[in-house]
């Protein structure tokens, strides 16, 4: 299986074209830009917003709590690596459950994603095609960058 690189702008569209749809996105370990990245993307591009669903420690049933009492558009759900073979499995027969009017984003590691796969085979055909490799957008700087980008204009010559 081909995986496809995708930066918040296609994630971003892809939530605009199928609002309650899935995905599953690898991150590298200790991306910190994704979430803001995805935030403002979300904002600009569909006027949507986003809620981090922490999974760690919390379970399945807490997790399926947390996801039915939230109203914003998109959901990403952190956290995984700290399940058990058992909570995929029970998040797997729970599935039907899942399906809300929000985007799901399962985040995390290549490891994380291959437990999910591997041990909640059902949601794998929610999730489709939908597997990405998240990319940081290296077109919009960062703040830190845009300010010394400007403090190095304004100080030339």
């Amino acid at each position: 299986m081909k995986i496809k690189t995708v930066s918040a702008f296609e994630i971003a569209r892809l939530v605009d074209l199928e609002p309650s749809g899935f995905c599953v996105l690898l991150l590298p370990e200790g991306e910190p830009g994704f979430l803001s990245e995805l935030t403002k993307e979300l904002e600009v591009q569909a006027n949507l917003s986003l809620i981090v669903v922490n999974g760690s420690g919390s379970g399945v049933e807490a997790l399926l709590r947390s996801l039915r009492n939230s109203h914003e558009a998109v959901a990403v759900v952190l956290g995984l690596e700290h399940w058990s073979d058992s909570d995929f499995g029970d998040l797997d027969i729970n599935r039907s459950r899942l399906t809300t009017s929000q985007f799901l984003i399962f985040a995390g590691t290549s490891t994380v994603a291959a437990r999910l796969l591997n041990k909640a085979p059902n949601i794998r055909s929610f999730v489709g095609a939908n597997i990405f490799l998240w990319i940081p957008d290296h077109s919009c700087p960062t703040w830190i960058q845009a300010t010394w980008a400007g403090w190095s204009v304004l100080n030339e010559g």
